[in-house]
């Protein structure tokens, strides 16, 4: 699907090239939820979208299993969905 999407030239997490950003409260909500979120889902958010890697090597540096990892990860963007309601409503 992005074989041929151009890469930013950064490294870690960024906002692909194209991406309209005029509007960028999503970007700052999204940021106040993960700050909300407990330590152990914020470092899984680190080594997920910033160290970033393979599905084993991410669970092997987490010393979990991959489908523990994906489980894991499916619960974290809940949280953040919830959170991202209660930043948006002004909590």
């Amino acid at each position: 699907m992005f074989k041929r999407a151009q890469h930013g030239g950064a490294f870690g997490s960024s906002i692909p090239v194209g991406v309209d950003v005029s509007g960028m409260d999503h970007i700052r909500d999204t940021d106040e939820a993960v700050r909300r979120l407990d330590s152990a889902s914020r470092a899984l958010c680190i080594e997920f979208y910033v160290v970033n890697g393979s599905g084993v090597d991410i669970a092997r540096r987490m010393g979990i299993t991959r489908k523990e990892l994906y489980e894991r990860i499916h619960a974290m963007h809940q949280r953040v969905l919830g959170l991202l309601n209660d930043v948006v409503a002004g909590c």
